[in-house]
């Protein structure tokens, strides 16, 4: 995580055994671990900000899938939100006090409260992400597969 205080790791043993684990950066010891009982945790959307721990969750239904956010430490649930859009292959980053979704599959962009899951914004765009995104004073810099850049105001969603 971004203060040093712990490493990551994410295990797949088998097609129904998931975990996550956070070991401490400083002596190696196990501070805690989550087991997902069949659920999916996308491996390479986990993030960690300001304290908290964000994942991305698979849903049974294929049409959804759940962010959560965790107290880095102590791995208490924060909130769980519930997201309707078919695309497990969402990439996540966190910034500006925002949770942001970029669901490549469908060309879909969303913005989340970072302190609470609340939904900030919704926006469509011109074709799959491309490259890194990045938050920098208040707004979301990304560009999209057709050459388009786009900066969008965290809090508000204008373009």
């Amino acid at each position: 995580d971004e203060w040093g205080t712990g490493v990551y790791m994410y295990e797949k043993t088998a097609a129904t055994h998931r975990s996550v684990t956070l070991f401490s950066a400083s002596n190696g010891s196990v501070l805690w671990v989550e087991q997902t009982q069949g659920r999916d945790v996308a491996d390479y959307d986990t993030f960690a900000w300001n304290g908290a721990y964000f994942e991305i969750v698979s849903q049974p239904d294929e049409q959804s899938f759940s962010v959560r956010s965790f107290q880095t430490l102590t791995h208490t649930l924060r909130w769980e939100t519930t997201v309707q859009a078919a695309d497990m292959n969402a990439i996540l980053l966190v910034g500006g006090n925002a949770v942001f979704l970029f669901c490549n599959n469908i060309n879909l962009v969303i913005a989340l409260d970072a302190g609470t899951g609340a939904p900030l914004w919704r926006m469509m765009i011109s074709g799959p992400t491309d490259g890194a995104a990045s938050t920098v004073t208040g707004a979301v810099y990304f560009g999209a597969g057709d050459s388009s850049l786009y900066a969008v105001c965290i809090r508000g969603g204008c373009k």
